[in-house]
This record gives C-alpha cells, sequence and structure tokens, in this order.
C-alpha cells in the first residue's frame, strides 16, 4: 500500500526523466537483469505520459550512455548512472520491497532518511541471516 501511495506521489511531483528512470531502474531490479523487455507505448501507459516526451527521454538516455534501445527491448548499460538519475522514490520503493522481501519490520522505514541506510541497515540484517542460515 505504501508502494502505492508512493508511486502516486511520484507521478504528481517528479519530472519525467526521473520518473523514466526510476521505474527503469525498478524493473532492472525486479527481472534481476539489465535487459528491459518493454516499448515505449508501455513505458507511456504506464507512467501516464505522452509516447513522444518517453522516445525524447530514452533518447537523451541513451545520447548520455545510460542505455541501448532495440525494437520492444531496452539494455540498460550503466545501472548506477541511470539510478543517480532517478528520483528519490527509487530507493525509497526499492527499500520498501527490500524490507518486505528480507522481513524486515515496518520500524526500520521510519530511519529511513534521505536515502541513507539506518545505522542497522540492510547489510548487517543481511549478513545477520547468513550467520543464522550457517549455523543450522
Amino acid at each position: 500500500m505504501v508502494q502505492t501511495a508512493q508511486t502516486a506521489l511520484c507521478g504528481v511531483c517528479h519530472q519525467l526523466e526521473p520518473r523514466l528512470a526510476c521505474w527503469l531502474s525498478l524493473a532492472c531490479d525486479a527481472l534481476q537483469h539489465n535487459v528491459v523487455p518493454v516499448t515505449h507505448e508501455n513505458l507511456s501507459t504506464i507512467l501516464g505520459m505522452r509516447r513522444a516526451g518517453i522516445t525524447e527521454a530514452l533518447n537523451r538516455f541513451g545520447q548520455s550512455g545510460l542505455l541501448r534501445k532495440t525494437r520492444g527491448v531496452l539494455e540498460i548499460s550503466n545501472r548506477n548512472k541511470l539510478q543517480s538519475r532517478a528520483c528519490v522514490c527509487y530507493r525509497i520503493v526499492s527499500r520498501l520491497i527490500g524490507d518486505q522481501l528480507s522481513g524486515l519490520t515496518p520500524d526500520r522505514h521510519a530511519r529511513f532518511v534521505d536515502g541513507q541506510r539506518a545505522a542497522d541497515g540492510l547489510s548487517r540484517s543481511h549478513s545477520t541471516l547468513r550467520r543464522l542460515g550457517a549455523s543450522q
């Protein structure tokens, strides 16, 4: 539910390019791959933007070395750079998804400030989970 609210807020508050970078970064995370099978038309529907605007933004991303386009497929060339172009919603939503997948409690969200991990963030939680799994 929080993810849906964040996505709606993103659509109202952020410009096309940061939103597009956010969506592509989340798609790569979900697919666990740098190739995203999506058309410009799909992206325009998902983001609620004109198809021509999506094409222009993707062209700028391509010129910046962020991705390569082929018919119906986007290949992300530089994920870190793409993520740096994404709006803050990328960090918020990816953190929410990470917490859900790793079973972390919602109280950790309260300690999330300006996209930074809390002192006892995910890396410590993952190492604790690995230690627990190794001891069984």
